[in-house]
């Protein structure tokens, strides 16, 4: 009787052991991944979100029939389960934080800057030089460094009192058409090489501004403009440019306005060192440039990795930071003459011919 009883003991947890009812559900093979990019949706295995959210335990387990070994191995399972749904929710909050921030706060839509009036009676307008006009970049990046230069192509107005330089106001319109970019890349040992010109990465850069060759004609005249509106000047030197004397006399100033870039209008201050020349005691130039350049952000003014017109890259600024900055840095030189009119814009089909001399 007592070797029968063992047997059939035996056998109920053999059977028990071997029942597909009264086996631990077995963990998901594939643990769950995520996409690198932004936008993506979190990849998850088919059958893991209702599999995660409600764990079922063993047949067995549940009647009170299990072997030591499979109460074990069910909370086993379960430690498992709720560590692959915690560890799954952990990399979808990170991600979502990861694009948050990737994401750009894009500065408000605008086509044009208008000119801001005159703030006094005597102010005198003094017309930019265009020829003479200049325009540089530079973006660094830990494996490459990009100089951009746009000569020749700034004009506006500048409205200017001499008894009182903190009244001027001015508009400068530059234009995006001719601008060449240079690329230093950095080596393995860390030593910057040889300057060079790409030809490809002109191009791409008439890309993420849209201004190529395949933007349509009005787009790209609207994103070929980059504007700067100068509405309000505060300097802690002298005002009054007649209590200097010489033939140039020379104030350091902050300019405060709007700058336009790619149809995008943010506010921007710039430290700007203003010589004005005199004949007599009347000025008749000013020849104004950067203290130092001032920063602008590619990513609020949705200047971002396109592949053509309209259509935006997989690689983000955020995956190209290491060979392209997030921000220019960004320098300007210009002349302006007492009571000249100002230049005519170029027409489109000089300016490139220009850019290819």
């Amino acid at each position: 009787m007592r070797d029968t009883a063992a047997r059939r003991t035996s056998g109920t947890r053999a059977s028990a052991r071997s029942s597909p009812a009264a086996a631990a559900p077995p963990v998901p093979a594939e643990a769950p991944s995520w996409r690198a990019g932004c936008g993506d949706a979190l990849d998850l295995p088919s059958r893991s979100p209702a599999f995660l959210f409600k764990w079922r335990p063993p047949r067995a387990l549940v009647h009170g029939r299990a072997t030591t070994r499979e109460i074990q191995e069910a909370s086993v399972t379960k430690i498992r389960t709720r560590t692959l749904l915690l560890l799954a929710l952990a990399a979808a909050g990170a991600g979502a934080a990861a694009c948050q921030g990737e994401q750009p706060s894009l500065a408000p839509a605008a086509t044009e800057l208008k000119a801001p009036e005159a703030k006094a009676p005597a102010a005198a307008a003094f017309a930019i030089d265009r020829a003479g006009s200049k325009v540089e970049l530079v973006m660094e990046a830990p494996r490459e460094k990009i100089r951009g230069r746009i000569a020749g192509a700034a004009g506006g107005t500048l409205q200017v009192d001499p008894a009182d330089v903190t009244k001027t106001t001015g508009l400068i319109t530059v234009d995006l058409s001719t601008i060449e970019l240079f690329q230093t890349a950095v080596g393995d040992d860390g030593k910057p090489g040889e300057e060079k010109k790409s030809d490809l990465q002109n191009e791409h850069a008439r890309t993420w501004l849209e201004i190529s060759k395949d933007t349509p004609d009005d787009v790209r005249a609207k994103n070929e403009k980059a504007q700067f509106a100068i509405r309000s000047i505060s300097t802690s030197g002298e005002k009054d440019l007649s209590k200097l004397s010489g033939a140039e006399r020379t104030v350091t100033v902050t300019a405060s306005g709007d700058l336009l870039l790619h149809q995008r209008q943010s506010p921007r201050t710039v430290e700007l060192i203003a010589t004005f020349r005199y004949e007599g005691d009347k000025p008749t130039s000013v020849t104004v440039k950067t203290a130092k350049p001032f920063a602008v952000g590619l990513a609020e003014h949705d200047v971002r990795p396109r592949e053509a017109f309209g259509k935006l890259a997989q690689k983000t600024l955020e995956v190209l930071s290491p060979k392209v900055a997030k921000e220019a840095m960004v320098s300007l030189e210009l002349t302006a003459n007492a009571g000249a009119a100002p230049a005519a814009p170029t027409p489109p089909a000089a300016a490139a011919d220009g850019g290819a001399r």
